[in-house]
């Protein structure tokens, strides 16, 4: 769903319900669903964040419209109004309701071909 392959140098883009939680996955490595030295941008509320982990994993739910990404050994800056927030701790998980995207499927063949 996500379309994430297997490798070094992987961006994952997460397009959010709330058009002001997206997020931007970078990681140094990715192998079905784990990740190594990841760095997290986006808005939270609107405000932007900024989370750095070590090691995390990516996970949807049955129905593939939430993604959770569980941290270790995370750092997460936030801009408040008035005030930059530092969160430092061993673990973190992130829920993200995702935005389905649609992807129109090209008619291949009409049914009077088909029938001929």
């Amino acid at each position: 769903i996500l379309c994430v392959t297997n490798g070094s140098d992987r961006t994952i883009l997460l397009s959010s319900k709330d058009r002001l939680s997206d997020k931007t996955v970078y990681c140094a490595l990715y192998q079905d669903g784990v990740m190594e030295r990841l760095l997290i941008f986006g808005y939270e509320g609107g405000r932007p964040v900024t989370v750095s982990a070590r090691h995390g994993r990516l996970e949807l739910d049955k129905e593939a419209d939430t993604v959770y990404i569980g941290l270790e050994e995370v750092r997460v800056n936030q801009m408040s109004d008035r005030f930059f927030d530092v969160i430092e701790c061993d673990r973190y998980i992130l829920s993200i309701p995702l935005e389905m995207q649609e992807h129109p499927r090209e008619q291949f063949a009409s049914f009077s071909r088909l029938v001929e």
